[in-house]
């Protein structure tokens, strides 16, 4: 939602608008950097679990 669209809806209360858009944009945002965040630190684990997987891979090959 715009406020230069649907401004007219509220013409005096444009600034209690805005700062509700503002806090909710906030915690969305906030809320997608820890699920980034989360998901980030699982594909870590994972490449770390592949990694040791064909290291043993190669070493049984080796032996």
């Amino acid at each position: 939602m715009t406020l230069d669209i649907y401004g007219a809806l509220f013409p005096d209360r444009l600034d209690e608008v805005s700062e509700k858009m503002h806090k909710r944009r906030a915690r969305v945002l906030a809320k997608a950097k820890a699920k980034a965040k989360k998901a980030e630190k699982k594909a870590r684990k994972a490449a770390k679990a592949l990694a040791e997987l064909e290291q043993e891979s190669v070493l049984e090959a080796a032996a």
